[in-house]
């Protein structure tokens, strides 16, 4: 009878526990090819991305995130081609014994908006991805193996995504995004075992600003991001903000709500030699 109360109280304190599957990264302002597909070709000019995500360094298992994406606006006025712009993303996340890759084709295209100074841009992504899990689960009795405990599998699954951007040069942007929009699944199989890892539909907005804080002659700029990702079970809202200084050096913080606090800082190369201009580097 001693253990009735103790289950009950269990039950009473019972808390429901959800996660998100696609990775989150403080630095989204600089990301958003990734999420968006309508992102790319909107800066008129040849792009690239590389980013690389560790979060608890020195442990087994930790989540780590590699992205590269480049993008590039077509204008071709002979073939009829001026409006659109094309993608490609990259990335490999690993968490566990479980690893993803993906790969991901993009095509925006653009119009100048008739009621607003900017753009509207509509875009859609195609991926592939390949899931693999590795053989190494540390069972606590090591003289018996449940056949049913999944061994090492690899699957992978086509996906698509659809987004839509508004922007004003680099003063003002807004964008909205749905990833995996048919909810496709890994289907992994083993002699005893089968199952299924489903990438649920996910809903992305992104949205900025950049203006000069006390006049436009000010060599200080201030940048505003939000970000906000939702999966139907959980949601992340990011604020960023930073401030550039004479179009060099740039710091300032995020934040996630009820997660973490983050410091973001990173220089423009191209302010010290005009060969590498646009060329960024950035740390969190």
């Amino acid at each position: 009878m001693k253990r009735l109360p103790i289950l009950l109280i269990v039950i009473l304190c019972a808390q429901t526990i959800v996660a998100q599957q696609d990775p989150v990264i403080t630095q989204n302002m600089f990301n958003r090819q990734s999420i968006n597909p309508a992102f790319v070709g909107s800066k008129e000019a040849i792009c690239g991305t590389l980013l690389n995500r560790q979060q608890w360094v020195g442990f087994d298992g930790a989540p780590t995130t590699t992205y590269f994406s480049v993008h590039s606006d077509l204008n071709y006025e002979k073939w009829y081609i001026k409006n659109d712009g094309i993608g490609l993303n990259l990335m490999y996340d690993e968490l566990g014994n479980i690893g993803e890759l993906n790969i991901k084709l993009a095509y925006a295209y653009r119009q100048a908006s008739n009621f607003a100074p900017g753009y509207f841009s509509l875009g859609v992504d195609v991926g592939y991805t390949q899931q693999t899990m590795k053989d190494n689960w540390k069972p606590n009795d090591h003289q018996f193996i449940d056949p049913a405990i999944p061994g090492a599998s690899s699957a992978s699954l086509i996906d698509l995504g659809l987004g839509l951007y508004y922007y004003n040069g680099d003063n003002y942007y807004a964008g909205f995004s749905v990833a995996h929009l048919t909810e496709p699944s890994f289907p992994h199989t083993g002699t005893h075992w089968q199952f299924e890892f489903p990438k649920y539909r996910t809903y992305y907005f992104q949205g900025g600003n950049n203006f000069r804080p006390f006049n436009t002659q000010t060599p200080m700029q201030l940048r505003h991001s939000l970000y906000f990702k939702y999966d139907i079970v959980a949601w992340t809202l990011d604020y960023n903000i930073n401030l550039l200084i004479n179009n060099f050096f740039w710091v300032g913080p995020s934040y996630r709500v009820d997660n973490s606090i983050s410091v973001i800082g990173g220089m423009d190369f191209g302010a010290v030699a005009p060969s590498w201009e646009g060329l960024k580097l950035g740390v969190a």
